[in-house]
């Protein structure tokens, strides 16, 4: 089979086991994968799924690309994140990088694959005490089936309409890894875990899935489960990330359902019923070259039934050399399997003498270590004994020191208890002059407050006598005070009596004033005179 495609398998035990591993498939193809197609992220099942996003594959047999659908995916341990398989250029082709699970994300060639993936690292949640926690900004989280969120728009970033899938080579992302993304790639790894090769093989089985027949438009794009292409979860592909150009005999071959055996059988088939239309036009010609000369027919007859012998032992010697090339390109399959099984048991083989070789260096290092650790515990115990030693004298010396002081201390206490005896009789003597000055002070007090009642008795006395005389004083001026209001009130009568007195004869006199004044007037009043005519009135005086 011609094929541009180089396959090396280096494959390690556990592929399918959950230990530490690096068993990858190393795939170098001379034509670009198509553009990532563009689709919606389907809701998170539960809590503890890890995203895991879809991505073009390579089917060897069929010389095409097929879609692995995106999915989500329990972690194999907690703290795990996933590192997604990617594609990049490789000097002469475009090489696979399959993904891993590790304690950090690693490189996967500045691919953006979008919902928290956008070339470096992974902003889709986090691990928080054996527990994962979703950022609702980038993925499709449930809330009420998961409950461990939180929200982080910083991280969302702005995709173009660049949906390129691989790193390197004509249009390819120009993205290097980080010194701390080479170093997650050369740690310890996980392979990937069996849903997620079971979503793989499935659908590498289903034509469908293949490039040629969607043109980077599949028809599941992603499910909510690995493997489940069934259902309400199933999200199909809203469109191409970009037209989709295969070279042209990958293509056909990409496109047909039958291997490459069953093309040549078809090959063959045709040119036999070519072959056998050219016989039938060459008999008309002979049947007419029979009517004209009989003689001529039966020698064209033998040369025809000759030709026919020869081409039939052709045919079957070229099925023969056919069938011999199919079991020679079956062997050679067969052998190149059986290399790669002896070059993969190899690798195991070294790898287990590596294992072993680090055991025994481990087993060194832990007896080194043992001894050195007793050693060490001698020592510890050496140091003890001393120090035990060391406190033992001490203690001794501090006992010695203890009596003495205690001695010291005793001889104090009894010249303070003396002190203190001394210092009670003076206290003694001292209360007794106290108390009796308080006796004197008392008698005093008693003299003073005998002193003080009779003077209150005597001043309780006089403001008696004072108040008795200030009553009577307001008695007096009571009195004095009425006597007054009535010369006032007699005096207000004289006065009210004289005024009346006045107005009467103040009235007589204007009276008489009256009369006087109307008596003048009539006395002045002149006599009647005979009446004149009106033009002559005498003059006025």
């Amino acid at each position: 089979m011609k094929s541009i495609l180089r396959i090396t398998f280096c494959a390690m035990l556990g592929l399918l086991l959950w230990r530490p591993a690096a068993a990858q498939l190393s795939i170098s193809v001379s034509f670009a994968p198509p553009a990532l197609p563009v689709y919606e992220q389907p809701a998170c099942p539960g809590e503890g799924y890890m995203w895991v996003p879809g991505y073009w594959a390579y089917d060897s047999d069929i010389e095409d690309y097929y879609w692995v659908p995106g999915t989500w995916v329990m972690a194999p341990q907690r703290g795990l994140l996933w590192t997604p398989a990617w594609w990049g250029w490789d000097n002469d082709g475009y090489r696979f990088h399959d993904g891993y699970w590790a304690n950090e994300v690693g490189y996967y060639g500045g691919i953006d694959y979008g919902y928290g993936y956008s070339g470096r690292g992974y902003e889709g949640g986090r691990w928080e005490n054996d527990h994962f926690y979703y950022n609702r900004a980038v993925t499709n989280v449930n809330v009420t089936n998961v409950r461990n969120v939180y929200e982080d728009r910083t991280v969302i970033v702005n995709r173009t309409e660049n949906r390129v899938s691989y790193n390197g080579g004509q249009g390819g992302v120009m993205m290097r890894a980080t010194p701390q993304e080479e170093r997650v790639m050369h740690e310890r790894h996980f392979p990937p875990a069996q849903p997620q090769i079971q979503n793989r093989t499935m659908a590498r089985s289903n034509p469908e899935f293949r490039a040629s027949r969607n043109q980077g438009r599949p028809p599941i794009a992603a499910t909510a489960r690995p493997a489940e292409f069934r259902g309400r979860a199933v999200v199909p592909a809203k469109a191409a990330g970009a037209p989709y150009h295969p070279p042209a005999n990958r293509a056909e071959r990409g496109s047909g359902n039958e291997p490459n055996g069953a093309n040549a059988a078809n090959q063959r088939r045709e040119q036999e019923q070519q072959r056998a239309a050219e016989q039938q036009k060459a008999t008309q010609q002979q049947r007419a070259v029979q009517q004209r000369n009989q003689e001529q027919q039966r020698t064209a007859q033998q040369h025809n039934e000759q030709q026919r012998a020869t081409q039939q032992r052709n045919q079957e010697q070229q099925r023969a050399a056919e069938q011999q090339r199919n079991k020679e390109q079956q062997q050679q399959r067969t052998a190149q399997q059986h290399n790669e099984q002896q070059r993969a048991v190899q690798q195991r083989n070294q790898e287990q003498q590596r294992n072993e070789e680090q055991q025994r260096a481990a087993e060194q290092r832990n007896q080194q270590q043992q001894r050195a650790a007793q050693q060490h515990q001698e020592q510890q115990k050496a140091q003890q004994q001393r120090q035990e030693q060391q406190r033992a004298a001490e203690q001794r010396k501090g006992e010695q020191q203890q009596q003495v002081q205690q001695r010291a201390a005793q001889q104090r206490t009894q010249e303070q208890q003396r002190a203190v005896q001394q210092q009670a009789q003076q206290r003694e003597q001292q209360q007794r002059q106290e108390q009796q000055q308080q006796r004197a002070t008392q008698q005093q007090a008693q003299q003073r407050a005998q002193e003080q009642r009779q003077a209150q008795q005597r001043n309780e006395e006089q403001q008696r006598v004072a108040q008795q005389r200030q009553q009577q004083q307001q008695q007096q001026q009571r009195q004095q005070q009425q006597a007054a209001r009535q010369e006032m009130n007699a005096e207000k009568q004289q006065q009210a009596q004289q005024r009346q007195q006045q107005q009467k004869q103040q009235a007589e006199q204007r009276r008489s004033e009256q009369q006087n004044v109307t008596r003048q007037r009539q006395q002045e009043q002149p006599k009647p005179q005979p009446q004149q005519h009106p033009k002559e009135r005498p003059p006025q005086q």
